[in-house]
């Protein structure tokens, strides 16, 4: 532990890394190796900060020495043995990924096309399978930026460890739609039939799932725009959004009513031929799970929510609902929408919560404000309907 307190302190010492950084580098290098791993998740995690820093020159070319030595020491393994973790956390906070991390340091530092670092980055491809899949992991948190940035070795590389259908390709995949933040459509004709296959996966985890299922949503929109560049048609998104499941179904449901339906007409533009073109219609897609997600989209589209209640009221279920304004979007400065349009109010309400469930702690009062907007909607046989539930609440 000695050594492992004296390494962090001499790394943390310089920012930029200086001179005294590259004797550091040095004597660690000089270390025997059985000390190297035992101090191994020290050393990596002190060379990435000194990576991420911004070495340059002499101190550069001492760390990608360091790194060839390290990734050949035989000793990630055990280091980064499945402990049961999380398999990003595990890559953020073990030796495989952060030789991975610190190496994109060093890229992102450079020209494109810096063999020396493409070089060493092709070493973690070769590493014993646990250590391989963790380094990998933090390369397809950043795929966008690799292939935008260095094409040629993405495609040849670290696109073909996502897509050759074994199970670390598939969870490879699945921590990329879940942690890169970024998406170029130029990268998903190569990802099209693995994703497709991903979706149906058992080897999938329910968050990557979800998060599978919002980058097709994501091309659904790319696709409605006319973008030439996704490589494939309304036909083919149609199919992948049938081969979701409802609960990630209805995650794309939430990212519609909380992203996309807010933007300037956005019901004609996305939504509207969203939902009439590339939404599933069948049972899976009508269960509470996903419905009380459509019930939000209408409100987020403001003055298009009548017409947005009765094109999406074919896509709802009645679920539980603990409050109607929150659960329909008609909270804060959407209860304006409820004095406009009291009708479509009154009609989403009646078709998406279930009082036979459970009546919402709010319904009278809601029920009051859309009376309150039109009095002759007091006797709707909706508010009727509505009403009998509050009398016997």
């Amino acid at each position: 532990m000695r050594w492992a307190s004296f390494l962090s302190f001499g790394a943390l010492s310089t920012d930029p890394p200086g001179p005294d950084v590259g004797d550091l580098i040095d004597w660690i290098g000089h270390m025997p190796n059985d000390v190297m791993r035992e101090i191994l998740p020290y050393l990596t995690s002190c060379m990435r900060d000194i990576a991420e820093r911004g070495a340059s020159g002499d101190v550069r070319a001492r760390l990608l020495a360091l790194y060839d030595r390290l990734t050949g020491l035989g000793a990630l393994t055990s280091a980064d043995a499945d402990d049961g973790s999380d398999v990003m956390f595990k890559a953020l906070n073990g030796p495989a990924g952060q030789i991975a991390s610190g190496l994109l340091s060093l890229l992102s530092e450079s020209t494109s096309g810096d063999a020396e670092v493409l070089r060493r980055l092709d070493a973690l491809f070769d590493l014993p399978e646990r250590p391989r899949l963790l380094a990998l992991a933090m390369l397809v948190r950043s795929l966008t930026y690799l292939f935008r940035r260095e094409r040629g070795w993405a495609n040849d590389r670290l696109l073909p460890a996502m897509t050759d259908g074994s199970p670390d390709s598939v969870r490879l995949l699945g921590l990329w739609a879940q942690h890169d933040g970024n998406f170029d459509p130029l990268l998903f004709p190569a990802l099209r039939d693995p994703l497709e296959r991903a979706l149906v996966s058992t080897e999938v985890d329910e968050e990557s799932r979800k998060a599978l299922t919002t980058v097709v949503t994501r091309v659904a929109f790319l696709v409605l725009s006319g973008n030439a560049d996704i490589g494939v048609t309304r036909t083919d998104v149609r199919r992948m959004l049938t081969r979701c499941r409802r609960e990630a179904l209805g995650d794309a449901a939430w990212l519609i009513a909380d992203r996309v339906a807010p933007q300037d007409d956005a019901w004609n533009r996305w939504v509207k031929p969203f939902f009439e073109e590339l939404w599933p219609i069948d049972a899976e897609t009508r269960g509470p799970e996903i419905t009380r997600h459509v019930a939000m989209i209408p409100a987020a589209c403001g003055d298009h929510f009548p017409a947005a209640v009765e094109a999406l009221s074919r896509f709802i279920v009645a679920a539980r609902t603990d409050s109607v304004f929150f659960g329909l979007g008609l909270d804060g400065k959407a209860r304006a929408l409820i004095e406009r349009f009291p009708g479509a109010a009154l009609q989403i309400a009646e078709e998406a919560i279930d009082p036979e469930c459970y009546v919402p702690y709010d319904l009278s009062e809601f029920l009051d404000a859309v009376v309150g907007a039109d009095p002759a909607l007091r006797r709707h046989w909706r508010n009727r309907r509505l009403k009998t539930f509050v009398r016997g609440r």
